[in-house]
Order: C-alpha cells, then structure tokens, then sequence
C-alpha cells in the first residue's frame, strides 16, 4: 500500500519525489542520477524564487478604483455619444445642402428617365391642372406642350417631373412643393439646369441649351 500511496503522490504532484530524497538516498545513487536530482532541485528552486512576487498592499486598492472610475465613465460617454448625434443633426438641418447637390441629383433624376424625354403625345391641359393640384402645385401659366407629367421624389420631397417640347426639344421640368435653394444655374458635360421659384415653389428645369430653358421659363412666366 505504501508504494501504490507513492505512486498516486507522485501523479498528483510530480514535485514531492524531489522533496523525499535526503544526503542518504543521493549517496545511494551513481553519479549521473545524483547529478540529474541536483540539478532538477536548482531548477525548481529557481522557478519557485521567480514565482515569489511581492504584491503591493494598495494594489488591490488601485484595482477596485480603476474599476469603479471606468464604471462611472461609461454613462457620460453614453451621454456624450448622444449628444453628439443630436448637434450633427442640427448642424444638417441648419446648414442646407449645396446647390452643387442639388444640381447633381436634379441631373440625374432626369438621365434616369430619359426614356419619356422623346414621348410625343401630348398631355391635355385640364389633365395637367388636375395632378398639379392634387399635389398642391401650381404654375402662372402651363407650357404649351407637355409630353410627361408625374408624381415623384426629389431633394428628399414629394415632386411632379414634368417634361415639355420647346422647338421639338425636351425640356424637364421638377417642382416641389417647398422652396430647397436659392436661384442659380447648374450644369455637367450634357445638360444645363436653373434654380428658380414660383411664390414658395421650387422649380428647377432641366435641358440640353440654356436658350431651351429661358423659352419654357417665359412660358410659364405671367405676362
């Protein structure tokens, strides 16, 4: 029993034979195993001596307080996040977009839908004056031959993309209920655009020569 105890130590723990030999068991033993015995106890001593670190009383201390600050610097920057979320959004809503932008979506808005540009029916003047009005929309006067006229988005609102023949030249027009931008002038390496406005409407027409634009402007102008 007393070997069968030994061997189930020394699993346990494979130190505890070191620690069973004495000067009587290593006079017993040749040379090479004396030397491996001593030189494993150097080894365990050295590995027990760099595992023994002093801890500093106020460590724990300094542990306990670095965890409670972080804890309490969670909520304002939670707080801080959503404060800055809430000033980005004023800043948005202050500062409107550039025409540039403006100009740009316009631009593209009529490209997409360039397949109605060249529509050669035209739309009835009582059927026109009825969409404007369900939209809220009005116009001084209505162009003299319009081919396209339907509800759509544009800068973020409800708007009517209306396209009218000036000389057999498609002339685009977007209209939003509420003004966007300042009067202006816009153009990329295929078409020209304006910035204008009927009472609190914004209008922004579209075509391929500034003369184009200036024709369906003085024919949705009074007098």
């Amino acid at each position: 029993m007393d070997e069968l105890n030994k061997k189930r130590n020394l699993k346990a723990d494979p130190r505890s034979w070191l620690e069973q030999i004495d000067d009587k068991v290593l006079a017993e033993m040749s040379p090479q195993q004396r030397e491996n015995v001593l030189s494993d106890k150097a080894f365990e001593k050295l590995l027990d001596k760099g595992m023994d670190i002093p801890v500093p009383v106020e460590l724990s201390d300094k542990i306990l307080l670095n965890q409670s600050t972080q804890n309490k610097r969670f909520y304002p920057a939670v707080f801080s996040i959503a404060a800055s979320v809430v000033l980005i959004t004023g800043l948005w809503l202050l500062f409107p977009r550039p025409e540039s932008d403006f100009g740009s979506e316009a631009i593209a808005h009529v490209k997409l839908e360039s397949e109605y540009l060249y529509l050669d029916k035209t739309i009835g003047r009582q059927t026109l004056d009825n969409r404007m009005k369900a939209m809220g929309l009005s116009l001084p006067k209505l162009p003299e031959e319009v081919v396209f006229a339907v509800r759509c988005h544009y800068a973020g609102q409800e708007a009517m993309h209306m396209i009218a023949k000036i000389d057999g030249q498609p002339v685009s027009l977007l209209m939003t209920k509420n003004k966007i931008t300042e009067e202006g002038f816009f153009e990329d390496s295929e078409l020209v655009g304006r910035f204008t406005n009927n009472l609190n409407q914004q209008l922004v027409v579209i075509a391929r020569k500034s003369a184009l634009i200036d024709r369906f402007i003085s024919q949705i102008s009074e007098g």
